[in-house]
């Protein structure tokens, strides 16, 4: 069992036989659909840093499309939803969290990690806003993007980036 799924077992004491979702018309377990949300919330947090940290438009619309269209899209309604197949829970707002924040970016310290590495590719681009305000603005969109895929409100999340 990988350190993931322990911490998966431990959170929400999911078991492989646990209640199941429906994802992209597939049935998967509760703690495979979770496992799928904790494994995208990485590359989903650091495109939406370098939106917020970086000026760079000729990768904006790229980065806005990974987001929208290769995850999120993957884990929400209309197209994809995480939805609890009849007599199960859907996938609560904590666990949108956890996967998508918690996991990757539960400290500025983690989050500083993750900086240094981005800034060896993308440090020559004009800063935009410091790390701080990042970290702060990610843990807030995050917060409602949580939200609104447990309810299936999200559209896109250029309407979370700005005030």
């Amino acid at each position: 069992m990988s350190v993931l799924q322990e911490l998966l077992n431990e959170l929400y004491g999911l078991e492989p036989d646990d209640d199941s979702i429906l994802i992209n018309e597939m049935a998967m377990s509760q703690k495979d659909a979770v496992f799928l949300l904790f494994s995208l919330g990485k590359p989903i947090g650091q495109h939406i840093i370098k939106l917020l940290k970086w000026d760079d438009p000729q990768n904006y619309a790229k980065h806005i499309h990974d987001i929208d269209e290769n995850w999120l899209k993957k884990i929400t309604y209309p197209e994809i939803e995480l939805k609890a197949q009849k007599g199960t829970r859907p996938v609560s707002e904590e666990m949108y969290y956890d996967g998508l924040f918690e996991y990757s970016f539960e400290t500025f310290d983690q989050f500083e990690k993750q900086m240094k590495a981005l800034n060896k590719k993308y440090g020559k681009l004009p800063v935009m806003n410091s790390d701080e305000y990042v970290w702060n603005k990610l843990r807030e969109i995050i917060e409602n993007l949580s939200v609104d895929l447990h309810t299936g409100e999200f559209n896109s999340v250029v309407d979370y980036l700005y005030d």
